[in-house]
């Protein structure tokens, strides 16, 4: 029996409003997290929080001046932090 690993979905872009960070996924989905959810977007200001980038392969976005991002695995999982 072979196995054939899934391919996992990946994030392609970021946009932001005051309230919410939305993660747009290679798949066509779009996640929308509350920006009060974390510690580290809740206290950002708008220009870190403005400044991301996408890991390679899209596993996560990252924002360098806040030193943490958010996985897409995690942002999937139906059990959230």
């Amino acid at each position: 029996m072979t196995i054939i690993d899934k391919p996992e979905v990946a994030a392609i872009s970021v946009r932001l409003t005051q309230e919410r960070i939305y993660i747009e996924l290679s798949d066509g989905r779009e996640i929308g997290v509350p920006v009060a959810r974390y510690a580290f977007l809740r206290q950002a200001s708008p220009e870190a929080l403005a400044h991301w980038i996408l890991e390679p392969q899209g596993f996560a976005a990252f924002w360098p001046d806040l030193g943490d991002g958010l996985e897409v695995r995690h942002l999937l999982d139906p059990q959230p932090l």
